[in-house]
Formats: C-alpha cells, sequence, structure tokens
C-alpha cells in the first residue's frame, strides 16, 4: 500500500540522490514497481531509469554480459564441445574493470544507490 509518508520519503530520495524533480506521481509510480519488480525502467523529470534490486543485479548483470561478450568476441567461434569459456572469471574480470554503471548506464556510465525499505536499488540513467 502506498502511502503519503512512502510517497515524501521517495520523493526526497529520489531528489536528493539524483538531483531531479520527482512528482507525486513518478514517486507512486516508482514504489509500483518497487514493489512489484526487481528490474524495471521508468521515466522521471522526462528522463528515462532502470532500477534494478540487489537480491537480482548481478544475475542480470552476469547473463547480459555473457550475451554481449558472446555477441561482440565469440559470434564467429565455432564452439566446439572441447572449448570451456570459464564465464564466472570473465564476469568478475569485466565487472572488476569497470562496474555496472558501465553496463547499465547508456546515457553517462554513472551508478547511483538508493536504500528503500531495507533494500538496496541501484540507479542508472538510460536515455
Amino acid at each position: 500500500m502506498v502511502t503519503f509518508e512512502s510517497i515524501s520519503e521517495i520523493i526526497d530520495i529520489i531528489e536528493t540522490e539524483l538531483s531531479i524533480e520527482c512528482t507525486t506521481d513518478d514517486a507512486e509510480n516508482l514504489i509500483d514497481e518497487m514493489y512489484r519488480k526487481n528490474d524495471f525502467t521508468i521515466e522521471i523529470d522526462g528522463c528515462e531509469y532502470r532500477f534494478i534490486n540487489d537480491s537480482a543485479i548481478w544475475d542480470i548483470y552476469f547473463d547480459e554480459q555473457k550475451d554481449l561478450i558472446e555477441e561482440c568476441y565469440i559470434n564467429d567461434l565455432n564452439k566446439e564441445w572441447w572449448i570451456v569459456i570459464d564465464w564466472e572469471a570473465t564476469i568478475d574480470n569485466v565487472y572488476s574493470a569497470d562496474g555496472y554503471g558501465h553496463h547499465f548506464a547508456t546515457y553517462d556510465g554513472s551508478e547511483y544507490n538508493i536504500n528503500w525499505k531495507n533494500e538496496l536499488w541501484y540507479i542508472f540513467r538510460t536515455n
């Protein structure tokens, strides 16, 4: 249930962390999405942001990086049964070099995070 206190709290958090204006409608939509999904994109103050919950971000990052690496670097490689790629080590190396922001924040590479109802959320601007 979205309460007035929740709306005012999320408005304050978003305006403080992202330095943007967050309307009541934006806050209500954001809260609804945060209760229903662990990964979503939403428009706030004319900009698009991707919110990803801490509990899901590594798995999402891993899958997206694996797909990207396969597409960019080993698309033409005929995978034989004897070729083994250590995906954990590869994705760890990419993360260590670039962090989450480089991949998810297609606008500027920035990474923000907020705590909401004892959950950590990562925020990335995508346009």
